[in-house]
């Protein structure tokens, strides 16, 4: 996930916010999961020295990489 994290917000406050709104959409589609906590605790982040286009051109070839993994398992 690449996010952009204004400066005024600490990365935790952006990790949890992202935990608690995605946890709360998932049970609401799948009426299943049980209530508690849905995310595992902690998390990772990490900086990176590059600028941003080679990001993104990175995710955009894993996704890529990812697809052509998924044909060949399906033949």
């Amino acid at each position: 996930m690449y996010l952009i994290i204004p400066p005024k917000y600490s990365v935790s406050y952006a990790v949890g916010l992202i935990k608690s709104k995605s946890s709360s959409w998932l049970k609401k589609k799948n009426k299943k999961i049980p209530q508690g906590s849905f995310c595992c605790r902690g998390y990772f982040v990490s900086t990176v020295g590059v600028n941003e286009f080679a990001i993104k051109t990175y995710l955009r070839d894993q996704d890529k990489k990812r697809v052509d993994k998924l044909k060949l398992g399906f033949w």
